[in-house]
C-alpha cells in the first residue's frame, strides 16, 4: 500500500511548558485536507478524488458486488454500503495505545485501556479489514472532530489499499496528527471510508460509528502537570575526581523529553537549581540523596514538585557502588502533601541518553511506581500484566512521531528498550492530575509550617552504618509505623517515645527511619533510635533542621 501523493502534509507545534518548549518536526500522518478547509459535505468534489473518475462509471464496483450486511468472514455487520472493506478499529495515541472504537461503535471511556489528556497532542489511527477479493485502489479516510461548541474540522489521509492495515508501520494504517490545541474536552469525531470508484450513491463505504453519528473521544478536564527542580552536585572526592554536573539546556531538554513523553501530562516544567556542594569521597549515593531531602524543604519548594539531584562521580554507569539512581521511597499515598519528602530521588551522570533515562525512572518511584519485573530488579508489582516487562500495546512518541512496538519493555524495569506502558499510564495519571494544579510556590508540605504536630524527623542510614538525620516538614499519615521502633527524645526532663516507620529507599539498600516530632522536639537534648531493643544514640548536633538551611543557604 502507498499514500496518495495528493495528501498534504503539515507540521505538528506542540504546546509545552515555557521553562523547556519545543516544536515537533513534520511527520508523516495527515493533517487537515489539503484545500485548508474544515468541512468537507461535498463529497464528489474532493481532490482526492480527481484521479480516480474516468472511464466506466456504469454503476458497477470495481471491487466486490455490494452485499446486504456484509460477508461471514467480516468481524461485525460494516453496513449498508459493504465494498468488502471496513473500518476495524480507531484508536487514539498520546503515548500509550487507546482504542476508542471498534465493532462499529465508540467505546465508552471507562471501558477503555488508559485515559486521554486534554491539551497534549494526539495520533489517531484508523485500521480496517478487507474480506474477499479485493482489487487495490485508493481509498479516502476522514477523521471529523465536533468540538463542544459544535464546530466541525475535518482531516484526510488517503492510500492505495492492497491488503489489510499494518500497524506496524504509520504508513500501514490511516493516521492523522492532533496538536495540543485540538485535544479539548467535548470534542467528538467519526471515522469515514470513501470510495471514489464507486457510483456517488455508495461513495461511503464505511463509518464508525457505525451508523455515521458522532462518539465521544473522551476528554475529561483538568490540569496534568509535573514540576521537578534538578539539583546539580558540586563534587569532589578529594582524589581527582572534581565535577559539576551537567545541567545544560541540551540536558534539560533531553530530560524534559523522555518525562513528557512516558507521562499523561499536558506540560512538564522542569528547571535547574543553583548547584551544592559534596566534598569527600561518596560511598553511598544514600548520602547525597539525604542532602536532596533537607534542601527541598530548605528552598521552601511547593509539594507537588520534585526535587531531583545530578551528580558526577566520574564513574559512568558504574555509579557508586554499582547504584545510578536512588529515590527516597516509593510512597504509599503519593498525592498527600504530608509526603512530599518522597518526591525526591537522585541520579549519577552516566551520559545524556542513559542519565535522561534513569531520571524518568527515579521519578516514577516518587510517583508511587514499583519495579516492572525484567532484569532482576527487587520490588517488584505483582499486578503488571506485561509478559517480562512487555508494555503490550504499541506506544508513540509525541514528540518524535516514533512507533514503539509492545516488545518494548516498561521503563521501571531495568531492560530495555523501554517505553511507557499503559499500567504505568494508569498508575501515574491520578497522582498527577492531584497534584497538577497546586502550584502556589510555599504551599503544601509546609502548611501550616510552625506547628511542630507537622513536623518530622527523618534519618537515613547507609549500609556502613553511618546516619544522616534531619527535621522536616510533613506527618505521619502516609507511613505505617513499625513496631519496635520509635525514635525516643529527651525534652527536659521528659522523654518522649516517637512511634517510627521505616523502609529501604528504591534502587538502593539504604533504610530511611521517620517519626512524627514531638511538640518542644526542636529542643530536645537527646535524641535515640530504639530498633527492637537496640539503641543507637543520635547525636543532637548532627540532626539538621530545615530552617536553619533556610536561614544559611
Amino acid at each position: 500500500m502507498h499514500r496518495s501523493s495528493s495528501v498534504y502534509l503539515t507540521a505538528l507545534v506542540l504546546a509545552l511548558a515555557p521553562a523547556c518548549g519545543q516544536q515537533g518536526d513534520a511527520f508523516e500522518p495527515s493533517s487537515p485536507g489539503s484545500d485548508g478547509s474544515s468541512d468537507s459535505d461535498d463529497e464528489n468534489n474532493d481532490d482526492a478524488s480527481n484521479d480516480n473518475d474516468d472511464d466506466d462509471d456504469s454503476g458497477t464496483s470495481d471491487g466486490l458486488a455490494q452485499e446486504d450486511g456484509g460477508g461471514s468472514d467480516s468481524p461485525w455487520d460494516p453496513g449498508p454500503h459493504w465494498m468488502g472493506i471496513a473500518i476495524d478499529a480507531v484508536t487514539a495515541n498520546q503515548g500509550v495505545g487507546i482504542t476508542i472504537g471498534d465493532g462499529g461503535s465508540g467505546i465508552p471511556s471507562g471501558d477503555r485501556t488508559a485515559p486521554i489528556v486534554a491539551g497534549r497532542p494526539m495520533l489517531v489511527r484508523a485500521t480496517w479489514f478487507i474480506v474477499g477479493d479485493w482489487d487495490p485502489r485508493e481509498i479516502e479516510a476522514r477523521l471529523t472532530l465536533t468540538d463542544a461548541q459544535g464546530n466541525e474540522e475535518t482531516f484526510i489521509d488517503a492510500m492505495v489499499i492492497d491488503g489489510d492495515a499494518d500497524l506496524t508501520s504509520l504508513d500501514g494504517t490511516f493516521a492523522w496528527s492532533l496538536t495540543a490545541e485540538q485535544v479539548r474536552p467535548g470534542l467528538q469525531y467519526r471515522v469515514e471510508l470513501l470510495d471514489h470508484r464507486q457510483p456517488a450513491e455508495d461513495i461511503h463505504v464505511s463509518s464508525l460509528p457505525a451508523d455515521g453519528g458522532d462518539a465521544p473521544v473522551g476528554i475529561p478536564d483538568g490540569e496534568h502537570v509535573i514540576r521537578v527542580v534538578v539539583v546539580p552536585f558540586a563534587y569532589d572526592d578529594g582524589d581527582g575526581c572534581s565535577t559539576l554536573a551537567d545541567t545544560s539546556e541540551e540536558t534539560l531538554q533531553a530530560f524534559h523529553t523522555q518525562l513528557y513523553s512516558q507521562n499523561p501530562v499536558d506540560t512538564v516544567e522542569i528547571v535547574a537549581r543553583e548547584p551544592i556542594a559534596y566534598d569527600g569521597p561518596l560511598d553511598n549515593i544514600s548520602d547525597a540523596l539525604a542532602d536532596v531531602v533537607a534542601l527541598r524543604f530548605a528552598d521552601n519548594a511547593s509539594s507537588e514538585t520534585y526535587y531531583y539531584g545530578l551528580i558526577d562521580t566520574c564513574s559512568g554507569e558504574d555509579g557508586v557502588g554499582g547504584v545510578t539512581g536512588m529515590a527516597f521511597g516509593i510512597p504509599s499515598d503519593p498525592t498527600a502533601p504530608g509526603a512530599a519528602a518522597e518526591r525526591t530521588a537522585i541520579g549519577v551522570w552516566t551520559g545524556l541518553e542513559s542519565a535522561s533515562q534513569i531520571f524518568v525512572h527515579e521519578i516514577g518511584h516518587s510517583q508511587g511506581r514499583y519495579h516492572v519485573a525484567c532484569g532482576g530488579p527487587t520490588g517488584v508489582d505483582p499486578d503488571y500484566p506485561g509478559p517480562a516487562g512487555d508494555i503490550v500495546d504499541w506506544g508513540y512518541g509525541v514528540l518524535d512521531h516514533a512507533l514503539r512496538d509492545p516488545g518494548h519493555k516498561d521503563y521501571m524495569t531495568y531492560c530495555g528498550p523501554q517505553w511507557v506502558s499503559a499500567f504505568g499510564w494508569n498508575k501515574t495519571h491520578a497522582t498527577i492530575e492531584a497534584l497538577g494544579d497546586s502550584g502556589e510556590e510555599g504551599d503544601g508540605a509546609q502548611a501550616p509550617i510552625g506547628e511542630e504536630s507537622d513536623l518530622l524527623v527523618v534519618g537515613m542510614i547507609s549500609p556502613d552504618g553511618a546516619e544522616r538525620w534531619m527535621i522536616v516538614p510533613g506527618t505521619m499519615d502516609t507511613y505505617a509505623a513499625d513496631p519496635g521502633l520509635a525514635i525516643e527524645l529527651t525534652i527536659g526532663d521528659i522523654v518522649v517515645s516517637s512511634p517510627a516507620h521505616k523502609h529501604t529507599v528504591a534502587d538502593g539498600d539504604a533504610t530511611v527511619v521517620i517519626a512524627a516530632l514531638p511538640e518542644g522536639g526542636r529542643e530536645a537534648s537527646d535524641l535515640t533510635r530504639v530498633d527492637h531493643g537496640r539503641r543507637v544514640e543520635v547525636p543532637r548536633a548532627s540532626v539538621r533542621d530545615f530552617r536553619d538551611l533556610r536561614e544559611t543557604d
